[in-house]
């Protein structure tokens, strides 16, 4: 933990990078999308139907997106964005990478670790796509470390640093990673955070 607040300390002092996020905006590809999704994030899950029964489609407005894993009344929601860009699909991602997680075991969601494999996914999603993407990725999450550097406080700490955790870790193995050997520890995992730490994902 003292690297880690080490980068945060260097992160507070750094500028973010000149970014647009309209990059991303290029049209979205079902096939893409759905080859991605069944042989990455469903590929050593037992019964993916039971994942997708979960998964709510919404329409997704930039200045009002309400994504990610909610659990009401025992019944678990994962809300993706309705997919019209590639942004869409790197959200949906992420999240299915989640719920896959959570439904594995609810406890990791509370762990600071439970980003890092939605990051490495979206990642790797667009790295298939052309390395240009992946790097304006890298560029994307860098600056929201940024940002929750600069932000975090007692109150919004642990949130904070689930981000700027996981993209240091992205960043320190963009070149060495396995994204099949960490979609079988998002699906198999009971202790996410202890596995990923064993595995050499860590700060």
């Amino acid at each position: 933990m003292e690297r880690l607040y080490e980068n945060i300390k260097k992160l507070k002092e750094e500028k973010p990078a000149e970014f647009n996020i309209q990059n991303f905006y290029h049209i979205a590809d079902d096939d893409r999308y759905f080859d991605y999704v069944d042989n990455y994030l469903y590929s050593y899950v037992m019964d993916s139907y039971a994942v997708e029964d979960c998964i709510e489609e919404r329409k997704f407005y930039t200045d009002d997106r309400i994504t990610g894993v909610f659990e009401i009344d025992r019944k678990v929601t994962c809300i993706v964005p309705e997919r019209h860009t590639m942004f869409d699909e790197m959200v949906s991602i992420h999240e299915i990478a989640h719920l896959i997680n959570y439904l594995n075991n609810r406890n990791n969601d509370k762990s600071i670790y439970r980003k890092v494999i939605p990051f490495f996914n979206e990642y790797e999603f667009l790295r298939q796509i052309h390395p240009f993407y992946a790097e304006y990725y890298l560029r994307m999450r860098r600056n929201d470390a940024i940002e929750c550097a600069n932000k975090m406080n007692m109150k919004n700490e642990k949130d904070n640093l689930s981000y700027i955790l996981a993209y240091l870790i992205l960043n320190e193995r963009k070149e060495d990673y396995n994204i099949d050997k960490l979609n079988k520890i998002n699906t198999d995992s009971k202790k996410l955070e202890k596995t990923l730490i064993r595995k050499g994902y860590t700060i």
